[in-house]
């Protein structure tokens, strides 16, 4: 840590302390709390971010201010602990929300997949994926998702069992009986030739 910002650790900790009493057993022995105030100012500059440090001493402060027992300075441990614990939960918030990065591109690929092959991406399904890519408009409903095989929790599969088929679902359903009904109407000539040419044949055993 630079010396300008160990400058910063020094006055933000020397206001801060200058909000509270000092300790009994510091009272009247300035090298003492010069000592002290050394220590804590160490304790925070050994944790202490290389950027945004005022918003960070701010989080600090409110960690040892909700574990105060008393308005007297704390302890260099206390100031320790406070540090570590706003370092877990950043750690921790930091990382949640690369996850959530993470997160937010799958589902935009997917998207982007779906568009184009009209089907889930490949080994990508999530049930939470789907919920996103609902709520982004992408897909309809649960229907719909259930429809083109998309993951659904078995409470949403349920719920999409017992919903009416979506719009793609009607569509393919049309364009099925539509081919049905053009297969039946190819295939009528050659049916009549086909009964006709059985009518004509003599069964195997019958007398001539």
């Amino acid at each position: 840590m630079t010396q300008e910002h160990l400058s910063d650790v020094e006055m933000a900790v020397a206001v801060y302390l200058d909000t509270l009493v000092i300790p009994r057993h510091l009272d009247g022995n300035r090298a003492a709390q010069q000592d002290e105030f050394r220590d804590i100012c160490g304790a925070v500059a050994q944790f202490a971010p290389r950027h945004g440090f005022g918003e960070w001493w701010q989080r600090v402060k409110s960690e040892l201010k909700s574990a105060a027992k008393t308005r007297a300075w704390p302890l260099m441990s206390e100031v320790q602990t406070a540090c570590r614990n706003v370092n877990a939960r950043d750690r921790a918030n930091n990382a949640a929300g690369a996850a959530r990065d993470v997160e937010d591109v799958m589902v935009q690929m997917m998207a982007d997949w779906f568009r184009r092959c009209r089907s889930q991406m490949p080994s990508c399904g999530r049930a939470s994926r789907t919920m996103a890519l609902i709520r982004l408009g992408v897909l309809a409903d649960v229907s719909e998702a259930r429809f083109y095989g998309f993951d659904l929790d078995p409470a949403e599969m349920e719920r999409a069992r017992y919903m009416p088929p979506c719009a793609a679902e009607r569509q393919h359903d049309a364009r099925v009986r539509a081919d049905l009904a053009a297969t039946r109407d190819r295939m009528a000539p050659v049916r009549d030739d086909v009964i006709a040419a059985r009518e004509r044949t003599i069964p195997q055993g019958s007398a001539a």
